[in-house]
């Protein structure tokens, strides 16, 4: 059997309160990725600070790594998008409007 090792490194823009970007490693369902957060177009902070492009990396990210090795992965993007859209809406965003998503 061959062993991997991932290395992960995420720094945070200077510009930035924190990086809108993230990692998916999922060893035992074989997914690896980078999640590239867009700046968003239009502002939006949630209760917490964290804006449209950090929490939808990052809520991608979570549903990525909880996947089994059994699951398909295109099921597991489309519902990684529909959990994203169902924020949005959570949150009153304008999903019509193109620079608001």
């Amino acid at each position: 059997m061959i062993s991997h090792s991932v290395d992960c490194i995420n720094v945070k823009s200077p510009e930035k309160n924190e990086s809108e970007d993230a990692y998916i490693v999922n060893k035992s369902a074989l997914v690896y990725g980078v999640l590239d957060g867009a700046t968003p177009l239009v502002p939006f902070e949630d209760e917490n600070g964290h804006n449209g492009a950090y929490l939808s990396a990052h809520l991608f990210k979570d549903h990525m790594e909880r996947l089994m090795p059994i699951d398909s992965l295109i099921d597991a993007v489309e519902e990684a998008n529909f959990q994203i859209y169902e924020k949005m809406k959570e949150y009153r965003v304008d999903v019509t409007k193109a620079e608001e998503r």
